[in-house]
């Protein structure tokens, strides 16, 4: 079958050439690759205006638009029934997409496929044990119920290594351009509420983590945007279970907590009745909070990644609550404090 591999770029010289040269030498070679320049002001046109591969589209905008625009244009004009993403930056294994066709043939349930990967970077202050950790972190989501639990607190598959329906992605909308860094994630929510996603247990690409990147440079926007994408998730979780106006219990530090009332909760279309810090008397409080869940007083327990977080989980499901139907947790921009 004819997969559609789809790369947007915006100002992407540096690394453009090596990215495309890794699509074109699949050993698969039944694809098309459809590159979208996303309005670049550098040399990124020059250097597409050199392919020759008749397997490649180019196609330009005058104006950047934002990566998920460019990205559903491409995949909107792909002729594939799958689609395959390669960001500008980032290196597919010559194998890559062949492995993922026949993990693909013996599993033709899912509706998404990623595959392991390797860290990577040219930034010389990036220390190597970050980068590790990293790559171990993500590695470690492989089989389908593992990549569900997690994605509501973030996303566990990489961008670039993902391989998914297209009629599926039609289905659920595409890639929101209303978020500028987890448009990846929040239509990966979208896909697991039509299928399953499934890694394939072999590393295929080379990510390379760039500091300079919006999501690196802007911990805050990325961590709303993650809460936002994942909370529009939960509600509407809640909200195929009748439940049409969830009231919630938000339990964090102080601050995070603040700033979900106030950032989040209002474009998830939930209510947070009641919240609790962290660094007071937690467990008396959670355990009041549990009673309000079995009594109806409350829909669900939302839990922010932060100091504390797994052990208050611990606690909660303990205490009979369930992760992803009456408790959720996700990822605050304390994470790593």
């Amino acid at each position: 079958m004819l997969i559609s591999i789809i790369m947007s770029v915006y100002n992407g010289e540096k690394y453009l050439q090596e990215a495309v040269d890794s699509v074109l030498a699949q050993t698969y070679t039944n694809i098309e690759l459809i590159i979208v320049n996303d309005g670049s002001t550098d040399s990124t046109k020059s250097i597409l205006n050199t392919i020759k591969d008749k397997r490649a589209r180019v196609i330009h905008f005058k104006k950047n638009r934002g990566a998920a625009q460019a990205l559903n244009l491409g995949i909107h004009k792909a002729h594939g029934e799958w689609i395959a993403i390669n960001d500008a930056d980032d290196i597919s294994y010559p194998k890559r997409i062949e492995e993922q066709v026949n993990y693909l043939k013996k599993h033709p349930d899912l509706v998404g496929i990623g595959t392991l990967v390797k860290y990577f970077t040219d930034h010389p202050k990036l220390p190597i044990k970050k980068l590790k950790i990293g790559e171990k972190r993500n590695n470690y989501f492989q089989s389908r119920e593992s990549i569900r639990n997690q994605m509501i607190f973030g996303s566990p598959v990489i961008h670039s290594s993902m391989m998914f329906s297209k009629e599926v992605f039609m289905e659920v909308g595409g890639y929101n351009p209303d978020y500028t860094i987890t448009y990846d994630h929040e239509l990966w929510l979208k896909l697991l509420e039509k299928g399953d996603i499934e890694k394939v247990p072999k590393v295929l690409l080379n990510y390379r983590v760039n500091p300079s990147s919006l999501a690196h440079r802007n911990n805050y926007k990325t961590s709303n945007e993650i809460q936002v994408t994942s909370s529009r998730a939960i509600q509407r979780n809640l909200k195929r279970r009748g439940i049409s106006s969830p009231k919630i219990i938000v339990i964090g530090s102080k601050e995070g907590v603040n700033n979900y009332k106030s950032n989040i909760a209002i474009h998830s279309g939930m209510t947070v009745t009641k919240s609790i810090d962290v660094l007071s008397d937690w467990k008396s409080k959670a355990k009041r909070a549990v009673k309000s869940v079995s009594k109806g007083h409350v829909d669900s327990i939302i839990v922010l990644g932060e100091k504390k977080s797994e052990r208050i989980i611990d606690y909660l499901e303990s205490n009979g609550l369930q992760l992803n139907k009456n408790l959720y947790y996700i990822f605050s921009m304390n994470f790593f404090k």
